[in-house]
Parts: structure tokens; sequence; C-alpha cells
């Protein structure tokens, strides 16, 4: 997998006009990203809407093929692996990735809620932003 070398800024999973923030999607997977996004793919199809409705998963989707918004067990492994990680990223004055900032992820708990991480495991509410980073798997 490959991280993406620029953050994709603080956005919400899904807006508050979506029909996917008020109930589950089905995006439950912890370890697969690209999994989730089929799901809400799937979902925002079947309810006949558009992807501007949900901002994490479109600017994800805007950077190309293969690019997803990443399941909470990824973006863990990418906040335990930031220094690693970073040394690329500055190769490519790119945006280094904070312990500080609260990274979103697009695995969903509960009814209403989506997975966010700040080492903690904390829970945000969807229409709540949170900083985005892709990933592409090759």
């Amino acid at each position: 997998r490959v991280v993406a070398n620029k953050t994709l800024g603080q956005l919400s999973w899904g807006d508050v006009r979506s029909k996917g923030r008020t109930v589950i999607v089905g995006a439950k997977d912890t370890i697969n990203g690209a999994v989730n996004m089929e799901i809400v793919k799937a979902f925002v199809e079947d309810k006949g809407e558009s992807w501007s409705l949900y901002p994490s998963f479109q600017a994800c989707l805007d950077l190309g093929k293969g690019w997803y918004y990443p399941a909470i067990k990824e973006i863990e492994t990418i906040k335990k692996y930031r220094v690693d990680i970073n040394v690329n990223i500055a190769n490519k004055s790119g945006d280094l990735i904070s312990d500080e900032l609260v990274y979103g992820s697009s695995t969903e708990r509960g009814t209403s809620r989506v997975t966010d991480y700040r080492g903690t495991g904390e829970f945000i509410d969807k229409d709540s932003p949170a900083e985005v980073r892709a990933v592409r798997a090759y």
C-alpha cells in the first residue's frame, strides 16, 4: 500500500444532507478501506446520491484509480510508522503525518458514528471533520 504524500484536509465522512449520516451504510471493515469504499459506493448508487455528500471518500477517489479512504487499522498503522513514512514524504515535499492531528477513517460504528484516530480509538460524528490521508493499493 502507498500513503498519499499530501493530506486532503479536514473533511467529514458524510455531509449533514447525506442519507448515510444517520444510518449504518455497512462500512465496518477495520483492516481494508478499499472494502469500505466499495460498500459506500454501492450505498451512494443505490440511494441516488452524489459523491459530493461523502467528502472524505470523494477526495480520495479524485486522486485517481486505486486511491481510497483508509480503514481504522490502516490509519493506526500509518500513525505507528509515521517517522519512517515521513522520510519519504519529506523527500517529495509532502505534508508530514502528525501525531497531533485527528485522522479519520472509513470505518463505521453504531448508528451514526465513524471511527477517527488520535492514538486512543476515539469516535466522532460522521458530519464532523477529521484529517484525511488517502491510501492506494498496488
